[in-house]
């Protein structure tokens, strides 16, 4: 099943659409930076904690793989857009 979600800038003005099917994603975007994402591996926040501490950071994540979805999303974020459904 195909899920939608949207880019939103600071506006309000949707840029892009970001289509969801399982682990794989389409950005179809008016915006340059966004449609370039397509078929890139993208870095997804990842949390950690060791030794008492609680760090996070970045783990790449190829097109299809699981948590891809979530790449993506993060990397939209961190443009400064927001993603809503």
């Amino acid at each position: 099943m195909k899920n939608h979600l949207y880019a939103i800038d600071d506006a309000g003005k949707v840029v892009a659409v970001v289509i969801v099917d399982g682990d794989t994603v389409k950005i179809e975007s008016v915006v340059n930076a966004l449609s370039a994402l397509n078929g890139k591996t993208l870095n997804k926040r990842v949390g950690f904690k060791g030794k008492g501490i609680v760090g996070d950071g970045f783990v790449p994540v190829e097109p299809g793989a699981p948590g891809y979805v979530d790449a993506v999303i993060d990397t939209i974020e961190g443009m400064g857009y927001a993603i809503v459904s």
